[in-house]
């Protein structure tokens, strides 16, 4: 048990590489710098989740480099992350995420390179796949622990909850590997990954404490946020029914605000009201005319309402601005069959519809 533990924190040092940023849920923190300061690395991690870690925020604050990451350091790992991925590329290129692939998804954006216990932009093929078998080697590992009676057996609740964080983690990541693999065609290999994060999460009986922990660590984060604070934290998670919350009060001081609006836009959309989606999304391209989840969700609110050649339009527009994004590329599969779908029922009322999402 605590052999795949050193394990896991020795892997997330070796798959960081150069990286000098690690963005994390605040569990291993402390084991992962002091390891890769023996090995002479300089990363320093930064929990999303303050409320999960006994970490000062003053130390993470200090570590930044610049008064603009300070201060969003000052509210916490999830706005500096939401901060690095939309505007400082830059910054993300010597950085690895544990957590926050709901950035990534949100804007349409391809995943960084995705490997056993992390991922990364542009990291190396041949690490990669050596952090792939890693990863597998852990999770075989912890299902022969259950197998012979669980971590439990071996250890107090303090360690066995740390065990289960590490446990959340692989089968997070298997899910992660799961979606590009499936994405890419590789239908054998997606199907791997899934039943290993199965069979992680079948076992894994404090998954639903862990979740509360999370739950709690985020109110609490919360209780000390201004609204644009508490807007970004809630778009990191794709929290729309708690970004709408903090939007509310915002555009009443700010009507254009893109962020307010989108938060707006994608809360209407998730309850099915799509007019009301279709007009606060609309009000986000005022000041970013540019932006590609903007444009690809205005396209499936279209879509969803039977204006299959607007929707087009809007998802080409996201793909001209990020041409190799797999979320625009589905979406416009979906308009086409969608579109064909209506023109077969249009000459034969008796078919049904088919290819429009419900």
């Amino acid at each position: 048990m605590l052999a795949s533990m050193n394990a896991f924190v020795r892997e997330t040092v070796r798959e960081a590489g150069d990286a000098q940023w690690l963005f994390t849920d605040g569990s291993y923190d402390a084991g992962i710098e002091l390891v890769g300061a023996a090995q002479g690395k300089s990363l320093v991690c930064v929990p999303v989740f303050h409320g999960l870690t006994s970490r000062p925020l003053s130390t993470i604050v200090l570590a930044m480099q610049d008064d603009e990451d300070r201060l969003s350091a000052q509210v916490g790992g999830a706005n500096i992350l939401s901060a690095w991925q939309r505007d400082k590329p830059e910054r993300m290129a010597k950085s690895a995420v544990q957590i926050g692939f709901e950035l990534w998804r949100r804007s349409g954006s391809m995943y960084p390179t995705t490997s056993g216990v992390l991922a990364r932009p542009g990291m190396d093929g041949e690490l990669c796949a050596t952090g792939v078998t890693v990863s597998h080697a852990l999770i075989n590992n912890i299902l022969d622990l259950y197998a012979a009676g669980g971590p439990s057996k071996y250890a107090g609740r303090f360690v066995n909850d740390l065990f289960l964080v590490m446990q959340w983690r692989l089968s997070r990541l298997a899910r992660i590997r799961a979606e590009i693999d499936d994405h890419a065609g590789k239908e054998n290999l997606a199907l791997t990954e899934s039943e290993l994060a199965g069979k992680l999460d079948d076992n894994n009986e404090s998954l639903q404490r862990l979740i509360e922990n999370v739950a709690n660590a985020n109110r609490l984060m919360m209780r000390q946020m201004t609204p644009r604070e508490g807007l970004q934290f809630a778009l990191v998670r794709a929290d729309f029914r708690l970004a709408r919350r903090y939007a509310e009060p915002i555009l009443k001081a700010d009507p254009d605000n893109s962020s307010a609006n989108f938060a707006m836009g994608m809360s209407y959309f998730e309850e099915g009201q799509y007019s009301r989606a279709e007009e606060f999304l609309a009000r986000c391209l005022r000041r970013n005319p540019n932006e590609p989840a903007v444009w690809n969700n205005l396209a499936v609110v279209k879509m969803r309402t039977g204006r299959f050649d607007e929707a087009l339009k809007d998802a080409q527009k996201a793909l001209e601005i990020i041409p190799d994004s797999i979320e625009v590329k589905d979406t416009i599969r979906e308009i086409e069959q969608a579109a064909k779908a209506a023109r077969e029922e249009s000459a034969n009322p008796q078919k049904p519809v088919r290819g429009i999402r419900k």
